[in-house]
């Protein structure tokens, strides 16, 4: 569906104006969250300058720069709320087993030319595994009063989900050989995922800015 992949892209409108609006946060745990929308926004405005002028070029690599670019910056999120030593330390090593990856794909499995679906379904899985460690660290350590009023429970909620029916709908693309079997194609799934996950980066973003106010 064209349409709903245009909704899909316009969508980042919502939570990139917020980081606009609130250029000037002081709340350094978003601050990757924030780089990664910027990123995000200029990707998307590629993507539909190519569909609006009609030009088939292979934009493969985008996916791949983008996909090694995002890790990094959840990677960077995720560890702003352990603080013990060791562990912060596990996610420099988690960084750099990564970006080796994504180099070894582009070599030996998959070229620029192609989608980056060995990286993203890894990226998947490490994303899902540290939503969970961070509920862990978020319940037996955490002061917050109201989870509902606490913007990263949002925001990792919301990344949790995304990247686990992101998880599932490559699974079951690679499987599905007719997209028809299905009676939809698959990989719009991807579209209502994006469309919800900008939902929640504004809702938190919006939050932020909300008990920055609040604490002022």
């Amino acid at each position: 569906m064209i349409l709903l992949s245009i909704i899909s892209l316009f969508t980042i409108l919502l939570p990139s104006g917020m980081v606009f609006y609130q250029w000037k946060s002081t709340d350094i745990a978003t601050r990757p969250i924030r780089l990664l929308l910027i990123i995000t926004l200029i990707l998307d405005s590629i993507i539909y300058y190519y569909f609006i002028t009609g030009q088939n070029k292979n934009n493969m690599f985008l996916f791949h720069v983008f996909t090694f670019l995002e890790m990094i910056l959840l990677i960077l999120y995720f560890r702003s709320f352990f603080r013990q030593n060791w562990i912060r330390r596990m996610f420099f090593v988690l960084l750099l087993l990564f970006s080796v990856m994504v180099v070894l794909n582009i070599f030996y499995w998959e070229s620029l030319d192609d989608f980056p679906s060995i990286p993203r379904t890894i990226e998947c899985v490490v994303v899902m595994i540290l939503s969970i460690l961070f509920f862990i660290n978020l319940f037996q350590q955490s002061t917050v009063s109201s989870l509902m009023r606490y913007n990263h429970f949002w925001l990792v909620s919301g990344l949790l989900l995304f990247f686990a029916g992101t998880f599932f709908m490559n699974i079951v693309g690679s499987l599905v050989i007719n997209k028809n079997d299905l009676g939809f194609n698959v990989y719009d799934i991807h579209s209502f995922l994006n469309i919800f996950l900008n939902i929640i980066y504004t809702i938190a973003l919006w939050m932020s800015s909300r008990r920055l106010i609040s604490a002022q």
